[in-house]
Formats: structure tokens, sequence, C-alpha cells
């Protein structure tokens, strides 16, 4: 809603009691009353010019003309791409040679794993069979009471002889196996590496002139895209500058409307904003006139009738003049 200048009525009563009770006081408080309402109607004027609609949010931001971008590519970039253009079906095979070797390496792993957990089982089995052996020696031992004699000795050390042989044949039987097994991942790792020249030797001789087409169609792109966006960019700022000039026009427009009405309402009748304001306005001269005699209100009434015409309307005017001679 528009607003009014502060405390308007207290500018004016306060005139008033400064100067009571002389004519030439109350034409000083008439004078205050003129210029308060012509500070209200300049206020008014100008904070109605500013309420124009926000017309930048209803109209279209622009085009709606999108600009196409492109990143051009390095020497590198392209040259990756061509290779990549040119050896799918090498990199297919790649792909599938290093999926074998993989998978060859890891049953070969899982084999040395297991052979590893059968190692440590039959070490175990070992250890508790020399467990059981030697119990079994001190028990006949203790009950032949031969515990302190050679024989005794000779028998622990046949079996703790016997348990170190097997471990050593369980220890060198998986080293050979580990030796195998390595021989056979080297073996793998050769041949791959051997596959992977051939498909290096077999790619390059189709890159050079796949990088050269890659390298004229991005010349190519490039400039449709320059000329593209260069179209895209004339019509932005055409339109720009057309929708500033849109938005001018309907701000005058609107301006000018308001304008309209509310000079056509200062003649027949207020409504909206106009009438709130119109009402303080009507108010403020009222009660300065009313404070004072109805003869000298007329008077001031009458001498001031353009001021207050303008500054309330010919209704306003109109029903102050009549109140003031019919109170």
């Amino acid at each position: 809603m528009l607003q009014t200048i502060n405390n308007p009525l207290g500018k004016i009563l306060g005139a008033i009691k400064t100067f009571q009770g002389t004519t030439k006081e109350q034409k000083q408080g008439n004078k205050t009353l003129i210029d308060t309402l012509r500070e209200m109607e300049s206020a008014y004027l100008e904070q109605m010019a500013k309420s124009v609609p926000d017309y930048d949010k209803v109209l279209p931001k622009s085009t709606g003309g999108t600009l196409k971008t492109y990143q051009e590519k390095s020497h590198d970039e392209l040259q990756n791409q061509a290779e990549d253009m040119v050896v799918g079906d090498i990199e297919t095979k790649i792909n599938k040679l290093n999926q074998t070797t993989e998978k060859k390496i890891n049953d070969l792993a899982k084999k040395l794993s297991s052979s590893q957990e059968v190692m440590e089982i039959a070490a175990e089995k070992s250890q508790d069979k020399l467990q059981d052996t030697t119990i079994t020696n001190l028990y006949n031992a203790t009950n032949k009471g031969i515990v302190n004699s050679s024989i005794y000795e000779n028998l622990q050390q046949n079996a703790y002889d016997i348990y170190k042989e097997e471990l050593i044949k369980i220890k060198n039987d998986f080293d050979t196996l580990n030796s195998e097994i390595e021989k056979e991942i080297s073996v793998l790792s050769f041949n791959k590496q051997t596959a992977l020249r051939e498909f290096d030797l077999e790619k390059a001789v189709k890159i050079e002139k796949q990088l050269d087409k890659l390298k004229s169609d991005q010349q190519a792109t490039i400039a449709s895209i320059n000329s593209y966006n260069k179209k895209i960019l004339d019509a932005e700022t055409k339109f720009q500058q057309d929708r500033v000039k849109t938005m001018e026009k309907m701000a005058s427009e609107w301006r000018k409307a308001k304008d309209e009405q509310y000079a056509m309402e200062k003649m027949s009748g207020y409504t909206g904003d106009n009438l709130t304001e119109m009402n303080k306005r009507y108010e403020l001269a009222k009660d300065f006139y009313f404070s004072i005699s109805k003869q000298n209100a007329k008077k001031l009434i009458e001498q001031n009738q353009n001021a207050l015409k303008e500054a309330l309307g010919e209704v306003y005017y109109k029903r102050l003049y009549e109140e003031n001679n019919n109170r």
C-alpha cells in the first residue's frame, strides 16, 4: 500500500498550537496544511511512479538460444581417440589376453595356496604322530624300568628323526611345487608381454591416418560452431535491446494509465490505494479547518481552492466545503 510522509497531522497541529487565536496564526496554520498536502501529493506520486510492476520478471529473459560449446582436443587427446577408433578389435584381444592370463595366474595361486594348506595339515599330523610315539615310548619304558637307559633315549631320538625327515620331505615337496608355479607364471607373463608388443605394432599402422582425419574434422567443427554461435549472439543482442524498449514502453503505459486513473478519480471518486491516501489527506484538512471558526475556515478554503482541489480532488474538496458549511 502506498504511504504518506510521516506524522503530517502532528506537524500541522504543532503549528496551530504555536500560533493559536489570531487570523495571522490561522493563515500560518493554513499555509502549513497546504505545504503538507503538497508534500503528501509529491511523495504519493513519487511512490506511485516507483511501484511500476516488475516487467523484468514476466517477460522472457532471452531468446532461449543456447550457445554450443566445444572443447578443442590436444594432439595427445586426438592421438588417444585415434587409437580407440582403429584398434577396437585389438583392445578386445588385449582384454581377453589379460583376463585369460589373470585367470591362469589366479588358478596357480589357488593351487599353491591349497598345497600350502596340505603341507600344514601334513606337518600337524607328523607332529601329532611324534607326540603319540614319544608318549608310547615313555609308557613302555616306564613299565620296563628303562626310562633312564640309552634304549629309551634311542627310541625317542629315532621318533624325532622320523618326524624331522617327514617335515623335510613336506617342505621339499612344497618348494618344488612353488618353483614350478613360479616358472609357469613367468612363462605366462613373458607370453603376455610378447603378445602386447605384437598388438602395439599392429595398432601403429593405422593411427597416423586416422589422426590426420580427426584434426581436419575438428577444425571443420570449430568453424561451424563459431558461425552458429555468432548467429545466436546477434539474435540475443537484438532481443535484449527490444526487451529493454518493451519494458520501458510497458512501464510508460502503466504510469500513464495510473496517472489518468488518478486524475479521473480526483474528479469522480477514489478507489483502492487512492482512496486510502485521500482519506488521510481529507482527515488532515478537516482536523485543521474544523479547529477554527466556520467562517474563517470557509474563507481559507475558498482562498486555497486550487491548491486544495489539487491535493484532495474535486469530490473531497466539495465534501470539505459542504461539511464545513453544515457544521
